[in-house]
């Protein structure tokens, strides 16, 4: 493959990745978070949000990589 090929799939991947990253990591750290605050750990809230953040960026990842294989028409069929 080419530099020319290689680029737009990378881009593809990086910028799903990176929003769907976000998204769902902002949601579970904030659902991590409150449990934790409202069982009576706050200080265990940050770490709780911080865990689950990180944990919902490898299928947000996986996802970004399979939508950019598929849209730059990567998969044998």
């Amino acid at each position: 493959m080419t530099i020319e090929k290689v680029l737009p799939i990378w881009w593809s991947f990086i910028w799903r990745s990176t929003l769907a990253g976000l998204g769902l990591g902002l949601f579970l750290g904030f659902i991590g978070g409150f449990i934790a605050a409202a069982t009576g750990n706050p200080e265990m809230a940050a770490t709780a949000g911080a865990l689950l953040g990180y944990l919902g960026s490898i299928p947000a990842s996986i996802w970004g990589l399979k939508a950019a294989i598929e849209k730059h028409n990567l998969m044998k069929a």
